[in-house]
């Protein structure tokens, strides 16, 4: 488990995914490697955020176009999933992001 990787995940992307799409971040962050990656079944990756393949498929998609994802497949493989560090390093904090959205005043986090 990269628990570095998981834990700027929960800083960072917050701010900008939700739901099904964070969770997805989460598996692969916890299953990565430093550099930020990871080989995985698709249908063990689906399984493990409790979502069928398909969904898996649609959201890793919109996941990719942020460019904080790179899926390269590979035929009778596992896929190598490649978060982009710096892309998520970049992106706001969550309490960063909530103070712009609410105010700094209504911020409670």
């Amino acid at each position: 488990m990269n628990k570095t990787l998981t834990t700027l995940i929960w800083s960072r992307c917050p701010a900008k995914f939700r739901g099904t799409e964070l969770v997805i971040l989460l598996k692969l962050a916890g299953a990565s490697s430093r550099e930020g990656c990871s080989h995985l079944r698709v249908d063990v990756l689906a399984a493990s955020c409790g979502i069928g393949v398909r969904a898996l498929q649609s959201a890793i998609n919109e996941i990719e176009k942020t460019g904080v994802l790179h899926v390269t497949g590979n035929p009778g493989r596992s896929n190598c999933y490649a978060l982009n560090v710096e892309a998520i390093r970049k992106m706001p904090r969550i309490k960063q992001a909530a103070e712009e959205q609410w105010g700094a005043a209504d911020c409670t986090l």
